[in-house]
């Protein structure tokens, strides 16, 4: 029997499917003092799948390799290690020493041993350098996976309470956040054995060209008093007007292969957040009279576009800024209303604005 959807069985799907793509449920308030490099994550299986697969040592030698060399992390990688080790596609139990050896021979990176405390670890990432990390699983409870013996992490970040890591166990280790007094216990259950020496290797720095061999460029133009950056690459010192999605999007149940749930993550710095007194979100929508698309930022809602003729409207919807983050943050809008579960919700958006007052 198919039970009619409920408002927290709704929720609770959602939060599953927003976990399962963005590795949060943007719920939990973010650590004021959270660091995090941008280092690619890779889980174990992606090389040699198998019930039993141990490629934990090797896939965080490609994790933290690949950041140092500027490379993308990939499987193929994890068999390049696999086989300077001989050992199977599958993997077999790696130590230090082995992994060491891997990064010079597969990566030509020099990189070391200590013992480290988790101070030491957190000076480490400051610098840009991510850690890897030998630890021994069973004493980090929300690791989400049964093993409990000795394993490899990357440390990426931190924050008060936590140590971020990759933790290639499993195919959601991305920026898994482990309580510091059990990490602490995992790390000296291994003799606090880390590898470091993962700093980015810098690219060559092209010659200064001499005054003839100079082009001639013509100054650029100042930008326009309002302009659309995208959410994504270097931004200015500060954006009143960010364009979060231009292209059309569908939602709905009554088309396949149809999302009811739309995400976009992006991001803002502190320059964008100064002293805003008011934020708007602005979109078109077309859809079915009386549909409403949810908006929602950070899991806040915020609005409901309630459509009334079946042709592209204009809508805007005011908030307080104080719901928004500097770093990442995730704007929804979707369709499933569980009051009305035997209707069709469809209806396209497109032109989605933040502005910041």
């Amino acid at each position: 029997m198919t039970h009619p959807p409920t408002h927290d069985r709704a929720e609770a799907l959602k939060d599953a499917y927003i976990v399962a793509v963005t590795g949060s449920d943007y719920r939990t308030s973010r650590e004021e003092n959270e660091f995090v490099l941008p280092v690619d994550f890779l889980d174990q299986f992606s090389w040699g799948r198998s019930e039993h697969n141990l490629n934990c040592g090797p896939a965080s030698l490609v994790m933290a390799a690949c950041y140092a060399k500027g490379e993308k992390p990939s499987g193929e990688k994890i068999g390049q290690v696999n086989k300077f080790l001989g050992i199977p596609p599958q993997g077999a139990f790696t130590n230090c020493p082995q992994l060491i050896k891997a990064a010079k021979s597969v990566f030509n990176l020099k990189v070391s041993q200590a013992s480290w405390n988790i101070n030491q670890i957190k000076e480490e990432i400051k610098k840009g350098n991510p850690v890897i990390a030998a630890v021994t699983s069973g004493y980090l409870s929300n690791r989400g996976y049964g093993w409990t013996d000795g394993h490899f992490v990357v440390v990426v970040g931190f924050s008060d309470n936590y140590l971020i890591c990759h933790d290639p166990g499993t195919w959601r280790g991305d920026k898994k956040k482990y309580d510091v007094e059990e990490f602490k216990k995992a790390l000296g259950a291994q003799k606090n054995a880390v590898i470091y020496g993962f700093g980015k290797i810098n690219s060559p720095q092209p010659q200064p060209q001499t005054p003839q061999s100079q082009p001639q460029t013509k100054p650029k133009p100042p930008n326009p008093p309002e302009v659309d950056y995208p959410p994504t690459g270097i931004p200015p010192a500060r954006r009143d007007k960010i364009l979060l999605e231009k292209e059309p999007q569908h939602l709905g149940d009554d088309v396949q292969n149809v999302k009811m749930v739309y995400l976009k993550e992006f991001e803002l710095s502190k320059e964008d957040l100064a002293n805003r007194k008011e934020a708007v979100v602005k979109l078109r929508v077309k859809g079915i009279p009386k549909k409403d698309p949810i908006i929602s930022f950070n899991r806040r809602e915020v609005g409901r576009a309630v459509t009334k003729a079946g042709v592209w409207e204009w809508f805007e919807f005011s908030f307080k800024p104080d719901i928004l983050h500097e770093g990442k943050n995730l704007l929804d809008i979707e369709t499933f209303i569980p009051d009305f579960y035997e209707t069709f919700d469809d209806c396209e958006f497109r032109d989605v604005y933040l502005i910041l007052k």
